[in-house]
C-alpha cells in the first residue's frame, strides 16, 4: 500500500508543479539515483522463529540511510550543477 500511495504522491507534484520551471519551482527525481539494494538500514535476525540462523533484512523500507542519504545529495547535487552550467552557456 505504501509504494502505491508514494506513487499517488509522486504524480500530485508532478501534476502540481508540472511547466512551473518559469517560476523557479522545480521536482527532482532524487530517488532516481538511489542504490535500493546497498543504501537501506539492515538489522542482523533470526532467519525464522525456529532457525538459530542469522541473516539481515532491511528495518525500514521508506528512509536510507546515511549512506542512502549522500546518495540523494549527490544528485540534487548534479541537479543544481547542471543548471547552473546550462545558465552560464547561455550567458556566454
Amino acid at each position: 500500500m505504501y509504494r502505491k500511495n508514494q506513487h499517488e504522491a509522486v504524480l500530485q507534484l508532478m501534476k502540481e508543479f508540472e511547466g512551473r520551471e518559469g517560476e523557479h519551482l522545480f521536482v527532482i527525481p532524487a530517488y532516481a539515483n538511489l542504490d535500493c539494494e546497498h543504501n537501506y538500514p539492515l538489522r542482523r535476525v533470526a532467519a525464522n522463529s525456529r532457525k538459530s540462523t542469522v541473516v539481515s533484512r532491511p528495518s525500514n523500507g521508506v528512509h536510507p540511510d546515511v549512506p542512502g542519504y549522500l546518495q540523494i545529495g549527490d544528485s540534487i547535487f548534479s541537479w543544481i550543477k547542471s543548471q547552473v552550467l546550462r545558465d552560464q552557456v547561455r550567458n556566454h
